[in-house]
């Protein structure tokens, strides 16, 4: 059996607190939905935090109580995740990805609030494509000029290291590119042109 199928939560994001380069699912997912920790140190005060104020927390005697996760409408918040693997199981990604738009779908999808862009598998510090996102606040998200812009702006933020064994930072970076543009062509597939409807879509394994 292997190890993560009897691990916790907490032990995951314990993990990615020692270990910045880890390219946690668990900690990518609760960023993007924009979750929040609380944490009991041993003079019994309880702090709530996000995940990333949780990264720079001194976590000596201290210990994950429980995960907080936001009441998030179906109908107006739109979230994606993927996991870019060499494998489909047991594997840690090349690159993972999160996004949390926030669209009105009757004023030609416009992103009514700052979307949440998050990458693992940069290199230790990134966590959001925080350009990106400021970009993407009150624009049209199917306008071929916004997607344009949001795909320069996260191309010039997203800086792969490389280290062994990781994969090239030009293949990383291409990666974050392409997840981000899936995302788009996602939203009302049915106005995309055929050639390249596809790009949205997930890939049936036979």
């Amino acid at each position: 059996v292997p190890v993560r199928n009897v691990g916790t939560i907490a032990g995951n994001l314990s993990i990615k607190h020692a270990a910045r380069e880890f390219q946690s699912d668990i900690f990518l997912i609760l960023e993007t939905v924009g979750a929040l920790v609380s944490v009991r140190g041993n003079n019994e005060a309880i702090e709530l935090l996000s995940l990333s104020e949780y990264l720079e927390t001194d976590m000596y005697k201290k210990v994950i109580l429980q995960v907080v996760l936001p009441p998030l409408d179906s109908n107006v918040y739109t979230i994606n995740t993927f996991k870019i693997t060499p494998r489909a199981q047991n594997a840690l990604a090349y690159v993972n990805g999160g996004f949390k738009l926030k669209v009105n779908k009757y004023k030609q999808y416009t992103v009514m609030e700052q979307p949440r862009i998050v990458f693992g598998g940069i290199n230790p510090a990134f966590i959001h494509a925080e350009q990106t996102e400021r970009y993407l606040v009150g624009r049209r998200l199917l306008d071929v000029s916004t997607l344009q812009t949001a795909l320069y702006l996260l191309g010039k933020e997203v800086q792969p290291d490389y280290r062994l064994p990781d994969s090239k930072p030009e293949y990383r970076r291409g990666l974050a590119l392409a997840l981000l543009y899936r995302v788009v062509l996602s939203f009302n597939s049915n106005s995309v042109r055929p050639k390249f409807r596809s790009g949205g879509e997930d890939i049936t394994r036979r």
